[in-house]
């Protein structure tokens, strides 16, 4: 896979997480959910990950920070069942999940015990599963895997770019983490070392928690020290430079590169044609992937984009083998009224560009 290409897959998913996240809530939870949001999107905001240099995709922003807010106030607040460790988190984790190496590593600081459970690596980025509990009387209502930092054994560093919780109780939580992969990391096996020096903890809300209570003075960090070294085989990626085109109106649409590894579909396209509009209110295309008749289950947005984007779906494969369609059915965007900057308009450049070629077959590149 290109330098680059790795460099652009940072952003965090707001659109994937919006689709889980579409549920009715129940009134004593909804009730607690906008007093608390504003707090949890500042907690979350110094920490958030911007998107690699180049990237088609908007930088996320509060939108995204508040749906990741969202998810992790939603999930505390549900009530626990007796439960197998990272069940029910959806097709797309699971057939990840299944791909991973497991580690089952755990180290116990203060009476909090965090398990290294699973990991799995591909250029696209690396993968943990980790779980944390509080095992002593601590007293709070929710603690949170944290943020832990990633080294190879040459002194690589691999930042994190996204964290979702779940399977969330009072006493521990599960937690899916993200790391980006550097270049120099080459598939084959790598010695890692993960280092939390501290866990999220936050305390339960006082009777007198209405309207302007300080929500952030509930949280605090547990310091510790949790390590963990193990043995990781990187998975390697096959990809290919189609360089096919499609044209409607004044529009071109090409596909420049496309990359597969066992959890996902990587592909770069280009545009050309497209009117200049403003970044912040860009043209979002409707886009979809087929392989060999099968759709992609998960398609990640690409956001606004102008001159071209890089998408990722899932599934994965082995191989780039049998005959891919990409098909954009148009690019859409509001229209902001700019005394309100709320959307009040919107247009549409329709299609279809479609974009057909056959892979390689085997293991060829």
């Amino acid at each position: 896979m290109s330098t680059d290409l790795r460099s652009m897959l940072h952003d965090d998913l707001p659109e994937r997480l919006e689709r889980h996240l579409a549920v009715d809530l129940p009134a004593h939870v909804a009730d607690g959910v906008d007093r608390r949001m504003d707090v949890a999107i500042r907690l979350a905001a110094g920490r958030s990950t911007g998107a690699g240099e180049g990237h088609a995709r908007r930088r996320p922003g509060r939108r995204t920070i508040a749906i990741l807010a969202v998810a992790a106030i939603l999930a505390a607040a549900a009530t626990p069942g007796v439960r197998q460790l990272f069940d029910g988190w959806g097709e797309e984790f699971d057939r990840v999940f299944a791909l991973s190496t497991p580690i089952d590593q755990s180290v116990v600081d203060d009476g909090y015990r965090v398990t290294l459970v699973r990991a799995y690596a591909d250029p696209t980025g690396l993968r943990l599963a980790m779980f944390a509990e509080d095992t002593g009387d601590h007293e709070w209502v929710e603690v949170s895997v944290g943020s832990p930092s990633v080294t190879d054994d040459e002194g690589r560093v691999y930042p994190m770019t996204e964290a979702h919780g779940g399977g969330h109780t009072s006493t521990s939580t599960e937690g899916w983490l993200r790391f980006s992969v550097p270049p120099e990391a080459a598939a084959g096996t790598q010695r890692l070392k993960v280092t939390l020096d501290a866990i999220p903890a936050r305390r339960a809300d006082p009777p007198d928690a209405t309207a302007g209570f300080a929500y952030e003075t509930l949280w605090t960090s547990v310091p510790g020290r949790w390590e963990f070294e193990f043995d990781l085989e990187f998975l390697g990626a096959q990809t290919m430079h189609p360089n096919v085109s499609a044209r409607v109106g004044d529009v071109t649409v090409t596909i420049d590169e496309l990359t597969v590894t066992p959890a996902a579909t990587v592909g770069r396209l280009t545009f050309s044609g497209l009117p200049v509009v403003d970044p912040d209110w860009g043209w979002d295309p409707s886009l979809r992937v087929d392989h060999d008749g099968e759709v992609s289950v998960h398609m990640l947005s690409p956001g606004f984009v102008q001159d071209g984007l890089v998408f990722e779906a899932v599934p994965g494969y082995e191989d780039l083998s049998g005959t891919w369609t990409i098909t954009i059915d148009e690019f859409h965007r509001g229209i902001p009224n700019p005394d309100s900057n709320e959307v009040t308009e919107s247009e549409s450049i329709e299609g279809p560009w479609v974009l057909t070629f056959e892979g390689p077959t085997g293991d060829a590149p």
